[in-house]
């Protein structure tokens, strides 16, 4: 019992450190280092991977990417791939350029003739909304440590009420529980001596990890049912490519 309890103190300390993930500009930074390493196989795969999986990638940074696949197909001779590549990365960043310094004439060349056949044809602006819910991965989290879900959903208040409330009556708890230790060891022996065995500390700590489980259970079922806050909407176009294809990802960000 001492231990579950201290396992549940120390998790709120460590929630913090879980499901951290690198920032869009690493993970597009990582993808440019690979390339420029001449690792393709290796920038290829991170840059799939953060066009599949990073949800914060702004336009600019997901161009970046869809540059860096467009180079690594035109130096694999497959001209098409790059050309889809090429226009994805346009219709995300049309200031787009290719850095000189980096990349041979024989691409600038093909990435100007892309851009002119881009700029040729009258375009729509972009229409692909990007959805995402977040409760299920909140949920997650609040079935961890209580209050961590609400904080990742945007419920910050909320959120720290709920932690602070659940560490505030485990922590009670788990003094009640050595209180009533002590007191059982501190009885005296004998079988007509008074007995000190601390039941009413027993009773208290039973009482609050009845509560801590209510709140436990409370911040999973909110986090999983509750309403997303409304924050700022972000429209983007991803057409994010998977390997040996292209798909079309639908997913709107509150």
């Amino acid at each position: 019992m001492l231990r579950i309890l201290g396992w549940l103190l120390v998790l709120p300390v460590v929630a913090g450190g879980a499901w951290a993930q690198p920032a869009p500009a690493e993970r597009v930074e990582a993808v440019w280092a690979a390339y420029r390493s001449l690792e393709y196989d290796a920038a290829e795969r991170k840059a799939l991977d953060a066009l599949e999986a990073d949800e914060d990638l702004s336009d600019p940074q997901a161009a970046q990417l869809y540059e860096v696949l467009g180079l690594i197909a035109y130096l694999r001779d497959d001209t098409d791939a790059a050309r889809r590549f090429f226009e994805t990365a346009l219709a995300l960043d049309p200031a787009l350029a290719l850095d000189p310094l980096l990349v041979p004439p024989k691409i600038l060349d093909f990435f100007a003739e892309v851009r002119r056949g881009w700029q040729a044809v009258p375009r729509r602006p972009p229409q692909v909304v990007h959805i995402t819910d977040p409760r299920a991965e909140a949920a997650l989290r609040s079935l961890l440590v209580p209050g961590w879900g609400q904080r990742y959903k945007g419920e910050a208040a909320r959120g720290t009420l709920l932690m602070g409330a659940w560490t505030a009556t485990t922590a009670a708890a788990l003094a009640a529980h050595l209180r009533a230790d002590a007191l059982h060891d501190d009885a005296p022996a004998g079988p007509d001596a008074p007995t000190r065995d601390g039941q009413g500390w027993r009773t208290a700590r039973n009482v609050l990890l009845a509560g801590g489980a209510a709140l436990w259970l409370y911040a999973y079922v909110d986090a999983l049912t509750g309403a997303v806050p409304t924050r700022e909407r972000r429209t983007a176009v991803r057409v994010v490519p998977g390997r040996g294809s292209l798909r079309l990802s639908l997913r709107r960000t509150f």
